[in-house]
């Protein structure tokens, strides 16, 4: 499931509306505060992914070790913190972005 949506959100990244925009003699992509904001929010969806991908690929490693014990198992309780922080904060600004698209009529 992370794997799909990492590709999604890249999928995501690269279909932003940017324009082109010639200035003197620079030329450069220029995005609108929309495409800024989906930006950011996909970077930081990307980044997090990679995380929660990280800690998986680690637990799973350290419970195939066979060093996750009932005695030890601070590991997997803060890794589970952060994968219920990310599914909470979707959650959130999903229901953000669903409820300001409403309104707005965009």
């Amino acid at each position: 499931m992370t794997f799909g949506s990492l590709v999604l959100t890249i999928e995501q990244m690269r279909s932003v509306p940017q324009y082109w925009q010639k200035s003197a003699d620079s030329q450069l992509f220029v995005y609108t505060a929309y495409g800024s904001s989906m930006l950011a929010i996909g970077l930081s969806a990307l980044l997090h992914g990679l995380i929660l991908v990280f800690l998986g690929v680690g637990l799973l490693r350290r419970s195939t070790n066979g060093a996750l014990t009932q005695d030890r198992s601070s590991h997997a309780t803060l890794v589970r913190m952060f994968w219920v922080w990310i599914a909470v904060s979707t959650v959130i600004i999903t229901t953000v972005v669903t409820t300001l698209t409403t309104v707005s009529g965009a």
